[in-house]
């Protein structure tokens, strides 16, 4: 009778309990309140690169960075192929940058981590550079610039 109860629920506990598990790491992010009230950093992100996006706006580094550099960096999020791990590359960026840098990097590794330790992390997507294209935004930069 449990078996039958459980497929006509068509999977309800389960999605239940990821829907409970998602919203505990949006609470960690301060995006929803306990209630499950959005909050306003909430209403800016909708996924993974979104939360990263917004932590990182909300950090006040966009304001220390050029426009190039912002391109650049917001290139990490935008290409659908993935790879590549030149963090650190060749070229020499001014201390602002390599900071954001290692900030949306460090956030990355940050939401990994909880996601993992919430049963939620996306098989596949367990690595930053899997996250982010770090292959690029030297090449955005030159071009940018």
């Amino acid at each position: 009778m449990d078996e039958i109860m459980k497929v006509l629920s068509g999977g309800v506990d389960e999605k239940e309990n990821d829907f409970n598990v998602r919203n505990s790491l949006l609470m960690e992010y301060k995006m929803i309140d306990a209630d499950l009230n959005l909050l306003f950093k909430g209403k800016v992100a909708a996924s993974c690169n979104d939360i990263i996006l917004t932590e990182f706006f909300f950090s006040g580094l966009i304001s220390q960075i050029t426009n190039t550099e912002l391109l650049a960096l917001l290139s990490v999020f935008c290409t659908n192929e993935k790879g590549g791990s030149a963090k650190d590359c060749i070229k020499q960026y001014s201390e602002s940058f390599t900071k954001a840098l290692d900030f949306v990097y460090d956030e990355t590794e940050k939401l990994i981590e909880l996601e993992k330790a919430k049963g939620i992390a996306a098989e596949g997507e367990d690595t930053v550079e899997k996250r982010l294209n770090l292959k690029f935004y030297e090449m955005v930069y030159d071009w940018a610039d």
